[in-house]
């Protein structure tokens, strides 16, 4: 079974949510990346609706500057403070509201965790615990176990960013998984920004959020 086929089963099942919220926790608390402290509080509580208001903040400083306009204050990087009632759809990441574009954010992370090396089994092992309390069938436990498991899948990550906004929000949610990146998870979201097709400006306000934020 290929990593799409995975994906697709996950995001038809109504646990979905459970699923894509114990695997975005378990990364933002670094269970999958050795166990590093990863992301602020908000990132932590936040989860992935966190992670598309931290893109749509980077977005939005790179837009006023290719404008030459002043960057909104609630867009500074270090401003993430608390979430806001409601963002662009383009960037809401709440599974309710988008369990396509939340679902392609985790596998992005899943597979930026497997830059430098494969999931270890005992990673994985708290993975699929989080994995156990949602309502899904065997073959779907089974399913998300061989994601964890399969060696990393760049070209589906990529042709999973349908939009530049979901691009963005890939890249700010992979580089939070592996920060503070080794040579090897460098070398990974370099690449992955380059095959993004994310502009350079664009890539430092992203780059400088997620430094911000994961003080």
């Amino acid at each position: 079974m290929d990593t799409q086929k995975i994906l697709d089963m996950i995001a038809k099942n109504p646990a979905a949510a459970g699923v894509l919220g114990g695997l975005a926790g378990s990364l933002l608390g670094g269970a999958l990346t050795g166990g590093k402290s990863r992301g602020g509080s908000l990132l932590k509580t936040g989860g992935l609706a966190a992670v598309g208001y931290l893109a749509y903040q980077a977005w939005q400083r790179h837009q006023a500057k290719q404008a030459g306009a002043a960057v909104p204050a609630a867009a500074q990087a270090g401003a993430l403070a608390q979430l806001p009632a409601s963002i662009p759809s383009a960037f809401d990441l709440t599974q309710a509201n988008n369990p396509s574009a939340a679902m392609r954010v985790v596998q992005a992370m899943v597979a930026a965790a497997k830059a430098d090396g494969a999931v270890d089994a005992s990673e994985r092992d708290r993975i699929l615990q989080r994995v156990e309390q949602a309502a899904l069938s065997t073959p779907e436990r089974a399913a998300v176990a061989q994601l964890l498991s399969q060696p990393m899948d760049v070209d589906t990550v990529v042709k999973g960013a349908t939009t530049p906004e979901l691009a963005a929000e890939i890249y700010a949610a992979s580089m939070i998984a592996v920060h503070p990146a080794s040579r090897a998870e460098r070398a990974y979201l370099d690449m992955l920004a380059a095959r993004l097709n994310l502009e350079a400006g664009l890539v430092t306000e992203l780059e400088s959020g997620v430094l911000a934020a994961v003080q």
